[in-house]
């Protein structure tokens, strides 16, 4: 609504003037209608009150100038003129005068007046814009004005085109203008064209009623016409045709069969082109057929059935609609038979009555079979599962039984009932449940993981378990299945085999030290005794002659060498320093030897605080010491032979090493034994049984490394493996 000072003005005369005018020029409504528009305003640059000669016509667009009040006084004011009217009536010029430069004023509003210039300004629903001869324009209404996003001094005095038209557009729409105005061309009645908005978005607008203003001597004035915003109906026509052309699309190229059925004739109507590739049939062909021919007799009579269930559901649903979905198998062109997933809907007409059935057909061939393999799988494993000797297990990822075979539960004792939930880890130790668990999820499997678990009856079993994971279908773990194998006997049997050689060779350690003894204290002596009588023999001849004493010294020096034979031989059997004196000085001794037999350098390093052992501990490194020492002596070459032995916390270890010619060590010790390289075997052997190990390291020409580490009183040396 116009609410400034403003008149309408027609061949250079007001013919209407709105109250606030009235008010700030003290003139009334009669004076001021049929005023000459110079007598009332001064333009800048041109006296009031000019003659005809020298009177302008008021050019559209912004001007600064005088208002002459009925009392002589002047106002300074900033006005806009703009042309008005229509094709159908006459031309004429709006002024619209600016308050803020008028001082303000107040005051209630001509009626006659307002009403004239609201319907000049256009309250109507539809843009009204008006555009003078030299392309500026003139007026553009409040709706005109909301399309484009602009207020309307922003539009009023600029070039139309660089507000209504794209800019690649703008020179086209120039000379189309000119041409209308020229008479080339004549108005159409309704134009289309894209606009930019003053946000930058674009919108699709019609221009209906163009019409070129003329002046009472024909010349042109400029353009009027109204403007409707179509965008919104555009993009609902888009989206229509978009959606009409993806159900098409997907009608005719999709790989699932669309198809009608009609209630009243019980056939097929449509099918859809794709349906071909599923039935071989093409769509007229199906449209031609009834159920019975489409479908095999068994899924003829359950698809009707299912028709009828649903249709009559639908009644009870009040015309609500709902889908369902039916697995049905039909027969192909061919002769052979498809199994196909129908989705199906239900039609109605205007009044809500249905009249027949939508619905989508997938082929589900390839499912069923896979299917149908699935279960024959299924039956193979459950028989292999509940017939197999070995106890197999099913557990989920928090260690409860899911299922088990007869035979699981014949080795835990339980009945399958009383395993449904059980935690099957539950009994063994937490640090086990935890081992068993990380390894299982890290790998994806465990193979022959040593577990302790309690039967239904409280006995304790050895098991060795090997499991799998168990995923879903997006790769989640959900939980374990394998085998659980019983090893106690096995166990047991080990155990029982490492006491029976731990006291076979308690008694040869006894056979040696008694033999050790007896050559000792018994034939030792002897020889020894029978050394000093040759002796004595020897200074009662050596008068008598030189022959005979010769010959006693030969005997003695046989006997004193059979002497030192005897010491050794007992020395080997069991020496007495290492009992007296501990193993160090036992290996010094054995050290010593080889230095005296063959000439080899030996060095003995002993770490940490040296202190006393338990017999049997330092029995077994001075055996395995021994071993590699001999076998130096009698493989190696080796040139220098090097002892380390370092006392430990809780633990003793010994490293035997040398610098000859070395040989190729197998993976495992105990397999020395199949090449009859017995020493080597036994070295583990001894070891193992007082909870010990022994490595060997050795290449042809780098020498060989024994390394042995036993155990004492505080040592945490884990058990050996069985």
């Amino acid at each position: 609504m116009v609410c400034r000072p403003a008149m309408l003005v027609s061949g250079g005369r007001i013919v209407a003037a709105n109250g606030r005018l009235v008010r700030l020029t003290g003139y009334g409504q009669r004076d001021l209608t049929g005023m000459r528009v110079w007598g009332l305003v001064a333009v800048e640059g041109q006296p009031p009150g000019a003659g005809p000669a020298s009177r302008r016509s008021l050019a559209p667009g912004a001007h600064d100038g005088l208002l002459i009040r009925k009392d002589g006084g002047r106002i300074g004011v900033r006005f806009i003129s703009r042309l008005a009217g229509s094709g159908s009536g006459p031309a004429g010029m709006l002024v619209v005068f600016d308050e803020a430069a008028a001082g303000g004023f107040g005051g209630s509003a001509a009626p006659e007046a307002e009403r004239l210039l609201d319907e000049c300004l256009g309250a109507a629903q539809a843009g009204l814009v008006v555009i003078a001869r030299n392309g500026l324009v003139a007026l553009a209404n409040r709706m005109c004005c909301e399309i484009m996003g602009y207020q309307d001094l922003e539009i009023i005095g600029r070039h139309w085109a660089s507000i209504f038209v794209m800019r690649r557009d703008r020179q086209r729409a120039a000379g189309h203008f000119e041409r209308l105005l020229s008479g080339e061309r004549t108005p159409q009645d309704f134009y289309e064209s894209t606009v930019p908005t003053r946000g930058g978005q674009k919108r699709i607008v019609a221009w209906q009623g163009v019409r070129v203003l003329r002046d009472s001597s024909g010349h042109a004035l400029g353009l009027v016409s109204s403007i409707t915003d179509l965008t919104e109906q555009k993009e609902a026509l888009k989206a229509s045709e978009d959606r009409e052309r993806l159900y098409r699309l997907v009608s005719e190229n999709a790989t699932a069969g669309v198809w009608t059925f009609d209630l009243a004739t019980r056939g097929v109507t449509y099918m859809s082109p794709s349906i071909a590739e599923i039935t071989g049939y093409t769509g007229e062909e199906v449209t031609n057929m009834t159920l019975e021919q489409i479908l095999t007799p068994e899924s003829c009579t359950f698809g009707l059935s299912e028709l009828e269930r649903h249709l009559a559901q639908d009644r009870d649903y009040g015309g609500q609609s709902h889908t369902w979905t039916m697995e049905l198998e039909e027969r192909r062109k061919d002769g052979s038979t498809v199994w196909v997933e129908v989705r199906t809907s239900v039609m109605r007409d205007a009044a809500g009555r249905p009249t027949g059935i939508f619905g989508f057909t997938r082929d589900i061939t390839e499912r069923k079979q896979a299917e149908k393999t699935l279960r024959e799988s299924e039956k193979r494993y459950r028989t292999f599962f509940e017939n197999s000797m070995d106890a197999t297990c099913i557990l989920g990822r928090n260690g409860r039984i899911l299922d088990v075979n007869p035979a699981a539960l014949a080795l835990l004792g339980f009945s399958r009932e009383e395993t449904v939930g059980l935690n099957f880890l539950g009994t063994a130790p937490k640090e086990q449940r935890r081992q068993f668990q990380d390894q299982i999820e890290k790998y994806g499997f465990v193979r022959n993981f040593e577990v302790r678990i309690r039967r239904r009856d409280g006995v304790e079993l050895d098991c060795v378990l090997t499991f799998d994971l168990r995923r879903d279908d997006y790769g989640n773990i959900v939980g374990y299945e394998g085998s659980i194998r019983d090893v106690t006997g096995y166990k047991r049997m080990q155990r029982n085999l490492r006491l029976y050689a731990n006291e076979v060779t308690r008694a040869q350690e006894d056979e040696r030290l008694r033999l050790s003894r007896e050559i000792h204290d018994g034939v030792l002596q002897n020889l020894l005794a029978l050394g000093l009588e040759l002796e004595k023999a020897i200074r009662g001849v050596s008068r008598k002659g030189s022959s005979q004493k010769a010959q006693l010294q030969s005997i003695r020096d046989e006997v004193q060498r059979l002497a030192k034979e005897m010491r050794a031989m007992s020395h080997a059997l069991r020496p007495s320093v290492l009992d007296e004196l501990g193993l160090v000085a036992a290996v010094q001794t054995l050290l010593r030897g080889l230095e005296e037999t063959r000439g080899t350098r030996t060095e003995l390093q002993v770490l940490g605080v040296e202190s006393r052992l338990g017999g049997e501990v330092e029995l077994a490194l001075f055996r395995i010491v021994q071993e590699a020492l001999s076998n130096v002596k009698r493989h190696s070459e080796a040139i220098s032979v090097r002892v380390q032995i370092e006392f430990g916390a809780g633990a003793v270890k010994a490293v035997v090493s040398d610098d000859g010619r070395g040989f190729e060590a197998p993976r495992r010790l105990s397999d020395l034994a199949s090449e009859r390289s017995l020493g080597l075997a036994g070295m583990e052997e001894r070891a193992r049984m007082l909870g010990g190990r022994v490595s060997l390291e050795s290449r042809s020409g780098a020498g060989t490394t024994i390394t042995v580490e036993i155990p004492h009183a505080g040592s945490g040396l884990p058990e050996p493996a069985p």
